[in-house]
Order: structure tokens, then C-alpha cells, then sequence
């Protein structure tokens, strides 16, 4: 009992618990187990019309394994619009090794003289902020119970040496369409992970602007700025605007400075707890925020995710919904402008950018 109780004390260390009960495989094995086809995809699945999105080097397709009927998804790859090979390599490596409850599965891959395609885990629940907007309502619980599991998955991440570098809301899908706080949410899109050796520095400014930790601008930074963005992103579910708004010179400048807002009507129904938890992610100074094992710790997320007599609080006001709706049709409409990526930006761009921190 003793060995069996310091292993789940190992297990939860790493962002993997009890619940759900899943064997996590070791990122060599895991990699050896995926299947590489050179054969035809069409003769192992059958693929429906209707795309279900667009990803970082392509576009998803429902399909259904011809030998047992299982459903998946399919992202394919075009060759010919690949620009960075390395970077696409990269995320296939980094997909086959990761094996975590909240990480989206690649099964395997096919490639032919066209394109690869990647079969993957398929996610029915969609969008995390789509379905808060569909449900018409979010309670704080629920909220925890989604930070929750962000955590543990960059937990894995970072045991296993990876740094994500592109948190945002529409990189978590939902594995089903059960109520939210029983569903099982999967982080997506390595397109920009990275790995990483201890102590190690990166450097290469990557990541979408308003999520972005202002040291990523500053080309010195490590898994901290996964937390921040994870700070961001929880700010973004309790009151459904981003906290950095703003043209692109703005954001950078109240992120450098810390500078947001936790009062207000939108912030009345909101915890005091949730707040500090905010305000411990969005911390300026990477050094000072938790990592995602504490993260996971946090009062916040351990009292209302275990339900202790309480902690539960009710629906937090309907303005979430309205703001979330609000964005995601200006998200929409003009995507390409407002979701600014710095996914390698120009030299003079970011130049640009860095002379707001000087500035400063």
C-alpha cells in the first residue's frame, strides 16, 4: 500500500492522477508504437467532405477506419504549402511522443507524393470557448475543472522537456459533448512547441501576440511562458475578454507593465481565490510564477475541483458569454488581423516591438 500510495504522490507530481485512469506510455515507446504508412490513406479510412478545421499546416477531415469503424480525425498536410519542413517534422516527432489524458493521441501517419496525413484522436466537444458560448452560461467550477487540466497536461509537457509556446483557447478542444465539467479537454497544436534541455534559454520569438509573457518578446524565456498564457487564457474564461488589449504596441505595453483589471462588474461574481491565482500567473517576472505542478496545488483549483463543502460557487454573470460572443464573431470575421501571430515575425516587427520594452 505504501509503494502503491508513493506512486500516485509520483504521478500526480507529474500532472497525471487518478482521474481519468489512463497508462501513460514513456515518449520512446510511445514514438515506436505509432504507425508510419507509406501506403494510401483511402485504403484504411473513409474520409467525410466537411472540414472540421484549420490547423497550423492544414486542414481536419472526420474519417472512419475501414477495419473497425472507429472515428479519428485526419489533418492533411500539403507538401507544397509547407514552408518550414523542419517545423512540420518537429510536430510530428513531438505528437508521437506525448501520451497524457489531456494531449490529443496521433495514432499515425500516411504520406504519399501530395501530402501527409496525420490520424489523430478526434475531438467531438469542440472549441473550449465555442462550447462555453453554446452552453450559454459557465460556473466557476467549471472553470477550474478546465484550468485544472490545462495544468496537468503542461505538467507532461514540461517533465518530458517541452515547452508548448502557443497557449490560446482554440489550441483546447473537447473529447465529447458532455457538460463541461465532465468532459475531458485535450491540448492541441505543437506546431511551435519546442524542447528543451534543463537550464536552457530560448530564444526565437514565437507565440500569438495576446497571449504571448512579455520575456518571449524579449527573446530570453523557458516554460514560465506557458504559465502566463495559461493565466491569460483563465483571465479570458472568467470575464471573456483578454486582459491586454488593444493595437499590437498597446498590448505589449501593459503586459510588460502587468498592467489589467480584476474589478469591475465583470469581476463581482468572481472569487477572490481566482483572482490570486490570476494575479500569480500573470506575475511580470517569470522567476516569480508557478510552475504548473504548483499551479495545479492552488487552493483555487484543488477546492472547487474536489468539491469541498462550500467551495462550490454559482453561475458566474451572463456577460461571459456575451463578451466571448462578442469576440469570437470579431475573431471570425477578421481572424488574420486580430489574432496577431509573432510566429517568427519579421526582423523589423519585432524590432519594433522590443523598442516598447526599452521604451518602457
Amino acid at each position: 500500500m505504501a509503494c502503491w500510495k508513493g506512486l500516485c504522490r509520483f504521478l500526480r507530481s507529474r500532472g497525471i492522477d487518478d482521474e481519468p485512469k489512463t497508462l501513460v506510455l514513456s515518449g520512446s515507446l510511445r514514438e515506436r508504437l505509432i504507425l508510419s504508412n507509406s501506403g494510401r490513406l483511402h485504403e484504411s479510412y473513409n474520409l467525410e467532405g466537411q472540414k472540421l478545421g484549420e490547423g497550423t499546416f492544414g486542414s481536419v477531415r472526420k474519417a472512419s477506419c475501414r477495419q473497425t469503424g472507429l472515428c479519428r480525425a485526419v489533418k492533411t498536410i500539403v507538401k507544397t504549402g509547407i514552408s518550414d519542413v523542419p517545423a512540420l517534422q518537429r510536430e510530428i516527432e513531438l505528437m508521437k511522443a506525448m501520451d497524457h489524458p489531456n494531449i490529443v493521441k496521433l495514432f499515425e501517419s500516411f504520406e504519399d507524393h501530395r501530402s501527409v496525413y496525420l490520424v489523430m484522436e478526434l475531438c467531438d466537444g469542440g472549441e473550449l470557448f465555442d462550447r462555453v458560448i453554446e452552453a450559454g452560461h459557465l460556473t466557476e467550477r467549471q472553470a477550474a475543472v478546465v484550468i485544472k487540466q490545462a495544468c496537468r497536461a503542461l505538467c507532461y509537457m514540461h517533465s518530458q522537456g517541452v515547452c508548448h509556446r502557443d497557449l490560446k483557447p482554440e489550441n483546447f478542444l473537447l473529447l465529447n459533448k458532455c457538460p463541461l465539467e465532465e468532459s475531458t479537454l485535450k491540448l492541441i497544436d505543437f506546431g511551435l512547441s519546442r524542447r528543451f534541455q534543463p537550464g536552457e534559454v530560448l530564444k526565437t520569438a514565437v507565440g500569438t501576440l495576446a497571449y504571448v509573457a512579455p520575456e518571449v518578446l524579449k527573446q530570453a524565456y523557458s516554460t514560465p511562458c506557458d504559465l502566463w498564457s495559461l493565466g491569460v487564457i483563465m483571465y479570458v474564461l472568467l470575464c471573456g475578454r483578454v486582459p491586454f488589449d488593444g493595437d499590437d504596441k498597446e498590448m505589449v505595453r501593459k503586459a510588460r507593465k502587468g498592467n489589467y483589471c480584476l474589478e469591475g462588474p465583470d469581476w463581482e461574481p468572481v472569487s477572490e481565490r481566482a483572482k490570486i491565482l490570476i494575479r500569480r500567473l500573470l506575475l511580470v517576472d517569470p522567476s516569480l510564477r508557478p510552475s504548473a505542478t504548483q499551479a495545479l496545488e492552488d487552493k483555487w483549483i484543488k477546492e472547487l475541483c474536489e468539491d469541498v463543502a462550500g467551495a462550490t460557487l454559482g453561475p458566474l454573470g451572463p456577460h461571459i458569454v456575451d463578451n466571448l460572443r462578442a469576440s469570437s464573431r470579431a475573431s471570425r470575421f477578421k481572424k488574420a488581423a486580430l489574432t496577431v501571430v509573432v510566429r517568427q515575425l519579421d526582423e523589423a516587427k519585432l524590432c519594433a516591438l522590443r523598442g516598447v520594452f526599452v521604451a518602457i
